[in-house]
């Protein structure tokens, strides 16, 4: 339960952190995201570290039960991520792009990452 508590800490202030910037400086990140898309080495890199992220939390966190069911789906998904950028960069590369260019969808998901931070800082931080 520690480790659960730790990750969801993290997961806690980094979703709010992006959830806020998405809704209050959209412009910025995607700007950001579509020169992202543009650089082979950082595509790469994005990979290998969301590869090993996903790993550790899917082999170290195999929770589930309750809350941090939550932590082991974003570990499952980062692990699956980081497969498509390396693998396949030719189909992840152009979906990605797709959904950083829809407006609606960065207001969306920034909505999605505060709550999920809220949620998880809920049984992280009381």
């Amino acid at each position: 339960m520690e480790l659960s508590i730790f990750l969801a800490q993290l997961y806690a202030v980094a979703l709010l952190a992006i959830g806020l910037g998405l809704l209050f400086s959209s412009k910025y990140y995607v700007k950001a995201y579509e020169a992202m898309m543009k650089e082979a080495g950082i595509l790469y890199f994005g990979g290998v570290v969301a590869l090993i992220v996903g790993f550790l939390i899917v082999t170290r966190h195999n929770v589930w039960q309750g809350w941090p069911t939550l932590i082991t789906l974003f570990g499952w998904i980062a692990l699956l991520k980081g497969v498509l950028l390396l693998v396949f960069p030719g189909f992840s590369v152009p979906m990605f792009k797709s959904w950083v260019a829809s407006k609606s969808f960065i207001q969306i998901w920034g909505f999605v990452a505060i709550v999920l931070g809220l949620f998880l800082g809920y049984f992280a931080f009381l």
